[in-house]
């Protein structure tokens, strides 16, 4: 290991080459500053909080354990997640070498100094990625990964361009980075469905049922027809168990349902509701910060708590509020997040971009760009909802927006008996819930205050030939 100083009084800088070199680097840096500054200051407390803050996040992540479980193990095929924690690593090395060379008096305001900025900065962020760590390591992120490959892999299919059509014509005064999140939203929901099926248990037996009736899924596969994309989709009808049956196969996951036999007609579909909703989890946030890693919600009360999470005005705020670069000269530098900004000052190699010294977390905050909605418009259609009193209009605005989100949730499922045959190679269901274009017409609209009339109003027909046309022009 390196020492702190070289002969000529600089610190060393050496390239460590991984995680756990590059972090042996910085907690001897924090020993070799508490040792020789111990005069309790407010800079050595700041120093020493750093310093367990530090060493906590190494042993969350197992970046000192044995070379055979610890982190640089784990991440020897994620290149990106280490290069990540070798630049965040650097930063705060830098930053506690510049406090070992120029330790400032004890008057300075802490929070003003340069060099424990980028300590502390630096020590956020490598906690910002424990978590990140945590889903990359779990089996849905890399679920996850499966269901982006596919998505991108069959991006050409004629269901992406339309599903993609249908958010630009429904929300054309929508921000486009909102319509592409709606837009990757309903596709990854597809590929996951459509990834629990090719992985299922039961779709063996679905296969081998198939295999020794060849004929059955030719003559579903004869009957199926496609061409008209009609907007807003229905709700489908719960499937039919068999004469004097309870039970009936779910045609999107596969399960087994319970319809008792005394239930009535509006109780079995209330139960078909809540499981075809938890299979599709149609309540998806619609915030920039989780553009990158969706986060999908089965129920209204756990989408609405995410929402207000991020923001408590996020209706006002979401996709429109902009980060502009204080040191870019195009003015259209600009990012959805504060994160972005802060990865972008730290991370891109701009020739206007001045050293770590110059810019702390002032600097970003007075780089917002807000560009607020008027409080009562609907981020993804714009309709103002002016028609309540005012103390009604934040619950009927999320009213609004839930049935937005519940018709996107169907498109998910548009073409399902189509979809599976042509992934599995079987027909899952021949019943006619499948098609969430027929069924009763009432069932298009969810939300208090939604006539039939005003959903009928915003319907749209995408015809096959047109959309492709569309699509390669």
């Amino acid at each position: 290991m390196a020492d702190a100083y070289t002969q000529n009084g600089e610190l060393a800088i050496s390239k460590a080459q991984d995680i756990y070199l590059q972090a042996e680097k910085c907690r001897l840096l924090f020993s070799t500053y508490l040792k020789m500054f111990q005069l309790p200051t407010p800079y050595r407390w700041h120093v020493l909080n750093n310093e367990c803050r530090f060493l906590t996040w190494a042993r969350t992540l197992g970046v000192f354990d044995h070379k055979s479980i610890r982190l640089d193990r784990r991440l020897r095929f994620s290149h990106d997640f280490k290069e990540l924690f070798m630049l965040m690593l650097s930063v705060l090395e830098e930053g506690l070498e510049q406090t070992l060379l120029r330790h400032p008096p004890i008057n300075t305001v802490v929070e003003n100094d340069a060099a424990m900025f980028a300590i502390t900065g630096a020590i956020s962020r490598l906690e910002r990625l424990v978590p990140m760590i945590q889903i990359h390591e779990s089996p849905v992120a890399r679920e996850a990964l499966l269901i982006r490959r596919r998505i991108a892999r069959e991006w050409g299919d004629k269901y992406a361009p339309y599903v993609s059509q249908l958010i630009q014509r429904l929300f054309p005064g929508a921000e486009p980075t909102l319509r592409a999140q709606l837009t990757l939203s309903i596709l990854y929901r597809r590929g996951r469905l459509i990834h629990h099926l090719l992985t299922s248990d039961r779709l063996q037996y679905e296969m081998g049922t198939e295999n020794a009736n060849p004929g059955a899924s030719r003559s579903q596969q004869q009957g199926i027809t496609g061409g008209i994309f009609s907007y807003p989709p229905v709700c489908p009808d719960p499937p039919e168990p068999a004469h004097g049956e309870s039970d009936v196969q779910c045609p999107y996951c596969l399960d087994n349902i319970i319809f008792p036999l005394w239930e009535t007609k509006e109780e079995k579909r209330a139960r078909w509701l809540s499981h075809l909703k938890a299979d599709l989890q149609p309540y998806v946030c619609l915030s920039a910060e989780c553009r990158h890693f969706l986060m999908y919600f089965s129920t209204v009360e756990e989408w609405k708590g995410h929402m207000e999470s991020h923001d408590a005005d996020w209706f006002q705020n979401i996709h429109s509020t902009r980060w502009s670069c204080p040191f870019c000269n195009d003015s259209s530098t600009c990012f959805l997040t504060k994160g972005d900004l802060e990865d972008h000052l730290i991370h891109d190699e701009a020739t206007s971009h001045p050293g770590r010294a110059c810019w702390n977390t002032l600097t970003v905050e007075r780089s917002v760009v807000p560009k607020r909605r008027n409080r009562d418009c609907c981020p993804l259609c714009n309709e103002e909802l002016t028609t309540d009193t005012p103390s009604e209009r934040p619950h009927r605005l999320y009213t609004h927006i839930i049935d937005h989100l519940d018709e996107l949730a169907w498109v998910s499922i548009y073409w399902w008996n189509v979809e599976s045959y042509k992934r599995i190679g079987v027909s899952v269901n021949s019943t006619d819930s499948v098609d969430v274009q027929g069924g009763n017409p009432q069932h298009r609209c969810s939300g208090a205050g939604r006539s039939q009339g005003q959903c009928m109003k915003r319907k749209l027909n995408f015809e096959t030939k047109a959309a492709s046309q569309a699509n390669s022009s």
